[in-house]
């Protein structure tokens, strides 16, 4: 009986051992590149809607908003060219055709530089028909405008 508890203490002591290994660590470097870069959301358009009299002592006036999206510190302004149909500085609407009638309108919107903060910015663009414009004839006047985004 004694053999067999010596020889049971032996299987207790044999299987509680731990085995020894060896271990090697390592480093793993994580890294991050975070370089400045926008987007711009743009529009379908500004839409004066319809309207039975523009001009001759009736405005008209609409807005849209353009959004941006930048990383976030990234200095940014957006300009907007004068438009397809301009006539010097003037924006104008055009009816379009062989002899197009114009009609005069201003846009306006942030011009001066501004800072991301990471998340979607909304700039308001907001144009206006002045209730100076002559009488506007019936007609569908469009015009394009192009918007651009510096960073």
């Amino acid at each position: 009986m004694r053999k067999f508890i010596l020889a049971a203490a032996a299987a207790v002591v044999a299987t509680s051992t731990p085995a020894l290994a060896d271990t090697q660590t390592g480093d793993l470097n994580v890294t991050l590149n975070v370089i400045k870069g926008c987007s711009l959301d743009m529009p379908s358009g500004i839409d004066f809607g319809t309207k039975t009299i523009v001009g001759g002592g009736t405005s008209a006036s609409s807005s849209a908003n353009v959004t941006v999206t930048c990383t976030s510190g990234t200095a940014y302004a957006l300009t907007a060219n004068n438009g397809a149909n301009a006539s010097g500085t003037q924006r104008r609407l055009s009816s379009g055709g062989t002899t197009p009638t114009y009609v005069n309108y201003t846009l306006g919107f942030p011009t001066a530089s501004m800072t991301a903060t990471g998340v979607a910015q909304t700039q308001l663009f907001s144009a206006d028909i002045a209730s100076s414009v002559g009488a506007v004839p019936v007609g569908t006047y469009t015009d394009k405008v192009t918007v651009t985004l510096t960073f």
